[in-house]
């Protein structure tokens, strides 16, 4: 089977589906996934076909002016760039996609691209919706917005729509541009509310609510088995050999306005605890200065699940892959959200047990981030909780759940 596997977004939005390219192509299918032009070099190192899609996400990010704040004000104002910055990234996916879908047996898309769902009904293939963040209008919670909390049904219901209304906007109008240039399109192409949807995060992490249809699937998480041919730098292996674990800092692809006052912020609150510390330089733009301390160490690109089992804490955004990787690894998390899903994903690693309380990025200071990372390292049920939430997850196989759904629903099996 020819199988289509469609994504925009950032380096947590392609290795998912890098992971589930893996396992298809592992079953004998033909796997071709598609992502913005920086992933290339990232998915053809593991053997999997690649194509272009859309435009890179920095720039999105870095003129959009959200770094650095949270909450439901600043979601809907990114969900509001589509007008303004994203039409036009959309815009081009939605031409790539029809480029790329013709001789797909199945195509399998991100829920923003809701586009390919469509054109795919359009030519009579089938198409299943995947994502990483419960998107889905439910009475249990507010979705995204207010962290997801329970406002009440009614409340939560009219906010969770409202988040999902946001997402889907636009696919309409992409369309009929798209239309008037490819006339033997259907005209009136429509999902069926029943077909597949699959979300890549575990329910034991967010409990599936009773109001969602039995073709919605929580697969648990897609984790991209080790490359092989990856081998940690020496100096880095040195540095965590020499001493204590160290703590994680990395907010990976959020931009930051203030690199030096976060960096600041790190050197002084490792000093306040006598801790070593491990920084990711991610589109944050953090860097070492002209003072180096012996007890930090600064990468740009190493896989989470070798580092994450090797550090005490994960200071970072609260991404949903960043999220899951620490939760694997059964360490605590301290989670600075800046927009989107993040404070959601913060709000109920606190509840499990596994998080300190959440820190706005535009709320972020040294004595706050202090407080959170005492917490984290000198709770033991903290650390007794993050354990047993990673021996849950090592017992869940969210890509063999998924090639499940996909290959039955090729089948017929599923509607």
């Amino acid at each position: 089977m020819n199988i289509l596997i469609l994504t925009i977004g950032t380096r947590g939005d392609v290795q998912p589906f890098l992971a589930l390219s893996l396992a298809l192509q592992a079953r004998g299918h033909s796997v071709t996934l598609a992502a913005p032009p920086d992933a290339r070099a990232f998915v053809e190192s593991r053997g999997v076909a690649y194509r272009a899609l859309g435009t890179d996400m920095a720039e999105l990010l870095s003129r959009s002016g959200i770094a650095g704040n949270v909450g439901p004000v600043h979601l809907l104002r990114f969900l509001s760039l589509r007008r303004r910055y994203a039409a036009e990234l959309f815009r081009k996916a939605g031409r790539d996609v029809l480029d790329l879908l013709p001789g797909a047996d199945l195509v399998v898309y991100k829920t923003p691209l809701l586009i390919a769902g469509l054109l795919a009904d359009s030519m009579g293939i089938p198409g299943i919706e995947a994502g990483f963040v419960p998107l889905l209008p439910t009475r249990r919670n507010t979705g995204i917005l207010f962290s997801g909390r329970n406002l009440g049904a009614p409340a939560n219901w009219i906010l969770s729509s409202l988040v999902s209304a946001g997402v889907r906007s636009g696919t309409k109008r992409r369309l009929k541009e798209l239309r008037r240039g490819n006339p033997g399109l259907v005209p009136h192409a429509r999902r069926r509310k029943d077909a597949p949807l699959l979300y890549a995060f575990s329910p034991v992490v967010y409990e599936r609510p009773s109001d969602w249809g039995g073709n919605v699937h929580l697969t648990g998480y897609w984790f991209l088995p080790p490359d092989p041919k990856w081998k940690p730098p020496g100096d880095l292996s040195a540095f965590l050999d020499s001493g204590d674990k160290p703590v994680y800092f990395g907010f990976g692809s959020m931009p930051n306005r203030s690199p030096e006052r976060v960096m600041a912020m790190i050197r002084e609150v490792l000093a306040r605890l006598g801790a070593r510390g491990i920084v990711n330089r991610g589109w944050a733009g953090l860097a070492e200065g002209e003072d180096g301390l012996p007890d930090l160490f600064f990468v740009d690109d190493v896989p989470h699940e070798w580092l994450f089992p090797r550090v005490s804490v994960a200071v970072h955004h609260g991404g949903a892959g960043t999220t899951a990787a620490a939760l694997r690894a059964g360490i605590p998390s301290v989670i600075v959200p800046h927009l989107g899903d993040q404070p959601m994903w913060g709000r109920i690693l606190h509840e499990l047990g596994a998080s300190a309380r959440s820190i706005p990025a535009d709320k972020l200071n040294v004595n706050r981030l202090e407080r959170a990372l005492r917490e984290a390292l000198e709770d033991g049920r903290m650390g007794g909780s993050s354990r047993d939430l990673a021996r849950f997850l090592s017992a869940e196989d969210g890509v063999g759940n998924a090639v499940r759904v996909i290959e039955e629903c090729a089948l017929g099996a599923i509607p």
